[in-house]
């Protein structure tokens, strides 16, 4: 055990924040992650929890589990009302439309914004095709994570949860490569929270998101906010008090970006706002265009539905 490991293990019970502990210690966030990963390989079990403000907090896990389940909580403080999110989707990281200055320009309208929440709707990576190279510009699976975990910007105060997608899913199924694996070991601020749906818990209410689902997905579901990728256009629907988005791709002919507000009362979602921003030639803040904003009203919180989302 190293010197600089026992210091991080003792902020650790004291439950200083990872940007704290790369304060103390003068450390990026690439040396405190690598340091984690090798308590990781020497037993240490650390779970992990997120913040509404970007905060993220490490502590030990003394509990033996059967099941591994996401932890896809959003702590907010007991008098916030209202949760704000930017929505991206299909990234497509290593193939030939991928655009990493285009993800820079999501983390400057978070930062101008006042912004600490990213919600990726699938399709992190390009991968394969059904097992084969079709349109990437990057040959190996291999490479095009790397560099993807390597290239996806990185603020201590942002914290991204990702659905992974159809084409993320095939990293694995063809080539025996874990994208989630891959973000829990290298890259404490992405988040997955499952494969072609999750969903993150924001006080007692939740937003599910999907990446490629069947047409009856959003129906058979309790929430209230559904976002969905892989569609790689805007789209939005109200049934039956749900609020269904697709969120456009940042990648292509038309990129775009979705600042999502949610108002909370009594901890459950009762509204809410989507802005579309469509970037321009530029990636500049000024570059951007507000060319859509959608405004909907949710149905009241029915007990059947306050009891499936507890």
């Amino acid at each position: 055990m190293t010197e600089l490991e026992l210091l991080v293990l003792n902020s650790i019970k004291k439950k200083h924040s990872c940007l704290e502990i790369m304060k103390l210690y003068n450390l990026t966030m690439e040396q405190l992650w690598n340091i984690l990963l090798s308590l990781k390989n020497k037993g240490f079990s650390i779970l992990r929890k997120y913040y509404y403000n970007g905060e993220l907090v490490y502590e030990f896990d003394k509990l033996i589990k059967e099941n591994h389940e996401y932890n896809n909580k959003i702590i907010m403080g007991k008098n916030e009302s209202t949760f704000t999110a930017i929505l991206i989707a299909d990234t497509h990281i290593g193939g030939d439309n991928e655009d990493i200055k285009a993800l820079d320009l999501v983390y400057n309208l978070c930062t101008h914004l006042g912004m600490h929440i990213i919600i990726h709707c699938g399709d992190f990576t390009d991968s394969f095709i059904n097992g084969k190279n079709v349109d990437n510009f990057i040959g190996s699976q291999f490479e095009q994570i790397d560099r993807a975990l390597k290239l996806y910007p990185c603020d201590p105060e942002i914290l991204n949860f990702i659905c992974l997608g159809n084409h993320d899913m095939y990293a694995l199924s063809k080539g025996n490569q874990n994208l989630a694996l891959a973000f829990e070991n290298r890259r404490h601020d992405l988040i997955p929270i499952g494969w072609n749906s999750g969903r993150i818990q924001v006080k007692k209410d939740k937003i599910l998101v999907g990446h490629k689902v069947n047409k009856k997905f959003p129906y058979e579901n309790d929430e209230s906010v559904i976002v969905m990728g892989h569609k790689h256009l805007l789209g939005y629907e109200f049934n039956k008090g749900k609020a269904i988005i697709n969120v456009p791709a940042i990648v292509g002919f038309r990129k775009a970006i979705l600042k999502l507000t949610l108002k909370l009362e009594k901890g459950y979602f009762t509204s809410g706002v989507v802005e579309e921003f469509t970037l321009g030639e530029g990636y500049n803040l000024s570059d951007l265009t507000k060319s859509n904003e959608i405004k909907f009203e949710l149905e009241k919180e029915s007990e059947t539905r306050k009891r499936t989302l507890k």
